[in-house]
């Protein structure tokens, strides 16, 4: 019974065609393992929620849903499954209601006769590992963490608890995400891969409805150049017959049948998109393609896996600093009309600090605004000095008004104690980061820290950073055209060769540890420094930890001007910053 929370359709459920087998092969004999690769906002959910509701009705027995976190597992069973249990009479019969001493029925495990369901998260070793299982759920399986704990793969380990059974199903239902990382690609890819074939209103040819077959909208179909998704049809492979929405639901709310693709064998595999889903209009999906398709990489891989079901293949390669250097932009006299927010990325090395000043808008574009070398050993008083002087400066903006760097995170990697005294005393202007290269890693965090042995009562906010991440984010976005997150970059000395090849030093590749893919970050050969990419990530790391308002922030630049002292203004330049000594 689906309430208002889980669907606009309230009442009783009504399977499409296309869903009827994938609950009927839990009960199917000789089937073991059962994979449904699917995009979001098909039904997946009240597809586990039937065959979980059937088990404890007709077929009772020990049942295990595993969810990303712990956290995601009890929202799913106070937002999907009590819910389901309190609507449907004959689950209510059989589940105790919950109280707060009874442990028959609690939030993540719930008994009934002839069996249990217990809730777990793929982060919770001790919970996958409790107890025997015969029907194994796992849901959003692409979300799970890469070990869990240090016992290693959450799915292996919620596994062995099947063994107890020779009839044990083992479910893995999720939206794919990178190929080369991707849980459900590879389980996938071992299955006998099959996809639903429906028939046309007009020919009758039986065909799986794909996206390329989606036509009859683009620029070279109108006169005035435009996309037209209203026009949107879908091309039958048959009779190449242009179809309306109308007969694409008649489609897909018919009968079709589900046809194998690879090798038949004991693994069942479904592919689902969201073309057979009667919520999405061609339209709809047409829009939502242009959209993701201008906002580059990032969003046009959310749009494949989400809307078609389908992984993202992304190669290991090396961005070219070449083609970084090409789009570079005429200088700006004055920070743009877009640019409202002023932070700075700071590295620490042994003979030098290196701090690039970058300007942000709405959507986090971006502006390289000025990058500086000052030499001269950390522990002596005089690189930090000049270092003050920057970050006492202020950029002249188009509306009149002067920007100063709001924030600037400094490498906490070299000089550490030395970081630490010049970073407490200026906090929360000025944060000590330290960089960490590991999956799944947010790209800001918090972890307090003691200064030293001379201070021991003081404290500083060491801010660690997740490298990864934000690699991963900012080569997206130096991939991207124009739209959020796209990066300008001045034609100036500051943005040169040798920065391009700093900042593009690195790539990604996938690795494998105790059986399970991850990916990596590695250096480009022939490129051995990194300065310039540590700078532009810790310039991102200072924008997430300020948290700008951006609506506030373009009113107080509407304001009347108020005119800075000259002296604010940015230290003059003498050389190229490469060969700059100050």
């Amino acid at each position: 019974m689906l309430g208002s929370e889980a669907s606009e359709l309230v009442g009783r459920w009504r399977s499409y065609p296309w869903q009827r087998e994938i609950m009927d092969a839990s009960i199917t004999p000789g089937v073991r393992e059962i994979v449904l690769k699917c995009a979001s906002q098909v039904g997946k959910t009240e597809i586990l929620l039937n065959i979980i509701g059937y088990h404890i009705h007709q077929r009772p027995c020990p049942i295990l849903c595993v969810y990303p976190t712990v956290v995601v597992a009890e929202s799913a069973s106070k937002d999907r499954l009590a819910p389901m249990i309190e609507r449907v009479p004959a689950l209510r019969e059989r589940i105790a209601p919950p109280r707060t001493r009874d442990a028959s029925n609690t939030l993540l495990h719930k008994r009934f006769r002839g069996g249990h369901i217990t809730l777990a998260g793929a982060n919770s070793p001790a919970s996958l590992a409790s107890r025997p299982i015969r029907l194994l759920l796992c849901d959003e399986t692409d979300r799970y963490p890469p070990s869990a704990g240090d016992e290693g793969d959450p799915i292996e380990i919620a596994k062995q608890r099947t063994k107890a059974f020779s009839t044990a199903v083992t479910i893995l239902v999720s939206s794919p995400t990178i190929e080369e990382l991707s849980q459900i690609e590879r389980a996938w890819t071992r299955s006998d891969q099959r996809r639903w074939h429906v028939p046309c209103p007009r020919c009758g040819h039986l065909q799986p409805l794909e996206w390329s077959r989606i036509q009859k909208w683009g620029r070279d179909e109108h006169a005035d150049g435009e996309h037209h998704p209203e026009d949107a049809r879908y091309v039958c492979s048959g009779c190449e017959g242009a179809l309306d929405e109308t007969e694409r639901l008649a489609m897909i709310t018919g009968e079709g049948e589900w046809r194998c693709e690879g090798e038949p064998g004991a693994v069942r595999g479904y592919h689902v998109s969201r073309l057979y889903s009667p919520a999405s209009s061609m339209e709809a999906i047409v829009r939502s393609f242009l959209e993701a398709k201008r906002g580059g990489r990032e969003t046009l891989m959310v749009w494949i896996n989400t809307m078609l079901g389908q992984s993202f293949h992304e190669a290991g390669r090396a961005l070219d600093p070449e083609v970084l250097l090409a789009r570079r932009e005429i200088p700006w006299e004055k920070l743009p009309s877009d640019c409202l927010v002023l932070t700075c990325g700071v590295d620490v090395q042994d003979d030098r600090i290196e701090a690039e000043v970058v300007g942000w808008g709405e959507g986090e574009e971006s502006w390289g605004i000025a990058y500086y070398v000052f030499r001269g050993p950390p522990d002596q008083a005089g690189v930090w000095k000049r270092l003050d002087e920057l970050l006492a400066a202020a950029w002249e903006h188009e509306s009149g008004h002067r920007l100063r760097i709001a924030i600037a995170c400094v490498d906490s990697g070299h000089h550490t104690r030395t970081v630490y005294a010049y970073c407490q005393s200026r906090e929360p202007r000025v944060y000590a980061v330290k960089g960490r290269q590991e999956a799944g890693i947010p790209l800001v965090g918090i972890s307090r820290r003691r200064r030293g042995k001379a201070a021991a009562k003081r404290l500083v906010d060491l801010i660690l950073v997740g490298v990864d991440e934000a690699k991963s984010v900012l080569y997206a976005r130096l991939g991207r055209e124009k739209g959020e997150g796209y990066c300008h970059f001045p034609a100036i000395a500051d943005y040169g060769e040798e920065w391009a090849t700093q900042l593009l030093s690195h790539k990604s590749r996938i690795a494998y540890r105790k059986g399970v893919a991850y990916r990596e970050w590695v250096k480009v050969p022939g490129r051995p420094r990194d300065e310039a990419l540590d700078c532009r990530v810790y310039a991102m790391a200072a924008l997430h930890l300020l948290r700008p308002q951006w609506p506030a922030i373009r009113k107080q630049l509407a304001r009347p001007l108020k005119r800075e002292p000259e002296e604010t203004r940015p230290p003059a330049r003498r050389r190229a910053p490469w060969a700059r000594r100050y």
